[in-house]
């Protein structure tokens, strides 16, 4: 599984109408935020990538999404500094957007009664 709802659960008291309402949340906000990060990558605004990255890096850490919790704080942190290559930022942000579609697709599959 590509994600682990643990801290959800935890936070939510195992309220399955808790969970299903951040589940939707997740699923109606990810797509723009994705689109706006991979914007300013193809766009070199290294600075708005930071942002975008800062602000996906909250659900990644709620939705246990280990794959990518130092890779999203690498992007926030170097995009801006211009610690990393142009091409660095890019392969980061494909990658972020790879695996975030694929968690947005995996909940899809395991909670088919919330609407996506």
């Amino acid at each position: 599984m590509l994600y682990n709802l643990s801290l959800i659960e935890l936070m939510g008291d195992d309220d399955p109408e808790f969970i299903k309402t951040l589940i939707s949340v997740f699923a109606e906000s990810i797509p723009p935020d994705l689109e706006s990060l991979n914007q300013a990558a193809d766009t070199h605004d290294w600075k708005h990538v930071s942002f975008m990255a800062h602000k996906i890096k909250s659900t990644i850490d709620n939705l246990g999404i280990e794959s990518l919790k130092s890779v999203i704080r690498i992007l926030e942190a170097n995009s801006i500094i211009n610690e990393l290559s142009e091409d660095d930022i890019i392969s980061y942000v494909k990658e972020v957007t790879a695996v975030m579609t694929d968690v947005v697709n995996e909940m899809k599959l395991n909670y088919p009664s919330i609407e996506f």
